[in-house]
This record gives structure tokens, sequence and C-alpha cells, in this order.
């Protein structure tokens, strides 16, 4: 079942990011990521952000950030992968969302193949100064 984030949903979705975060994005420095992770968190309260969640059984095991028509993540569970989680939360958002857009690392070659198949197209490539590593624009117009 897809849902609204809730704020009891907090510490799971915290969770989720940490984890695919640190198994995805080895070649960024973790210091880097963990900076990050108190910005992040605020944003998931945030009133320009909406947030879906994947659940079962009471389980959350996936998730989709959105601020306004940006993906600023899409998250499943690392032993929940490969299930289509991550192509139900798509489905659900792009049934209200025509132009959606997202910037993904270019070492996460996982996550640009699944956004191709998703019908995304890459853009352009830029360099993000704080992590240090290439990343590519993709957008998808329905």
């Amino acid at each position: 079942m897809i849902r609204r984030y809730e704020r009891k949903d907090k510490k799971r979705l915290l969770e989720l990011w940490t984890s695919c975060t640190e198994k995805i994005h080895t070649f960024i420095e973790p210091s880097y990521l963990m900076h990050y992770l108190p910005v992040y968190e605020m944003s998931l309260d945030s009133d320009n952000c909406r947030i879906f969640v994947y659940e079962k059984n009471n389980v959350i095991y996936g998730y989709i950030h959105l601020m306004h028509n940006y993906i600023v993540g899409l998250f499943v569970d690392n032993e929940q992968q490969k299930k289509g989680i991550g192509h139900k939360l798509l489905s659900y958002v792009k049934n209200y969302e025509h132009v959606l857009y997202l910037n993904v690392f270019s070492k996460n070659t996982k996550a640009i193949a699944f956004y191709k198949k998703e019908g995304f197209v890459v853009k352009h490539e830029t360099f993000n100064e704080e992590a240090r590593e290439f990343e590519v624009y993709m957008t998808f117009v329905a």
C-alpha cells in the first residue's frame, strides 16, 4: 500500500536513507553523507515536500520524496529491491505529476538505468562540488 508520510515514519525513513546511501554511494566520502543527513532530516518535515511510503504488513519498505516535481530521493530497503517497489512508487507519483526531474550521481549506474527504464531522459551532466562527483540531470515528461 502506498500512503502519505506521517511524522511517526521519520525514524524508519532515515534508516532507509542511511542504509541505501551507504550501500550505493561507496564512491562518496562518508563525511559528506553524514554532513548532509541533518539537512535531509529537516527536509522530511518541510511544507514544500511530499513523501509517499510503500508499506506492507505495517513495515515501510520504500519511499519517494518530492519537492514540488523534483525527486529528492527514491529509496527501497536493500533486501526488497528488484521487487517492483520503486516502480510502484514512481507510477503513483506519475499519476498526478506529468513532469518530474532529478539528479543522480553518474557513478550510480543502476539508478540511471532504472530511471531510463521508467521513461526519464538524461539532459546534462554537472559536477557536484560538495560531493566531488559528477551527477546527471534527468527529466520525465508524460
